[in-house]
């Protein structure tokens, strides 16, 4: 006998509103990546490390001048709000250096829920990218 995964079901329209990040977020950002394409991707423990190490340079260099974390959430009746997604903006470094490219960002850590995709939040992320200036 098969038992096949579920089919998430769409999360009930609301007001999706995106914020800056806070304790707990990054850790929530580490797990989701880890469990999504674990199972969506079947992408091994060491993606998760990665993930880890990209968020721990995130907030160990952590620059408010020119980055950013957002994270889409919404009220829930049960509890907390309800994270969704989110999206980093890192200033970008030379791999070798460490050292700072000037002007450039990268766009890193994006995750949509499956029970949100298709409800167009995520560009929402990405214009969030697109309006944090670099200098």
């Amino acid at each position: 006998m098969s038992i096949a995964a579920p089919t998430p079901t769409p999360a009930p329209a609301g007001p999706i509103r995106l914020r800056p990040h806070g304790p707990g977020d990054i850790g929530w950002i580490i797990a989701r990546h880890g469990a999504l394409y674990a199972q969506e991707y079947q992408w091994n423990l060491q993606f998760e490390a990665l993930v880890a190490q990209i968020a721990a340079q995130f907030l160990q260099r952590f620059d408010a001048q020119r980055e950013a974390c957002w994270i889409a959430e919404r009220d829930s009746p049960l509890g907390p709000p309800e994270r969704l997604g989110c999206v980093v903006l890192v200033q970008a470094r030379d791999d070798a250096t460490g050292q700072v490219e000037p002007g450039v960002a990268q766009l890193r850590l994006l995750l949509v829920e499956p029970a949100a995709r298709g409800l167009s939040f995520g560009h929402d992320l990405v214009g969030e990218v697109w309006e944090k200036p670099l200098d």
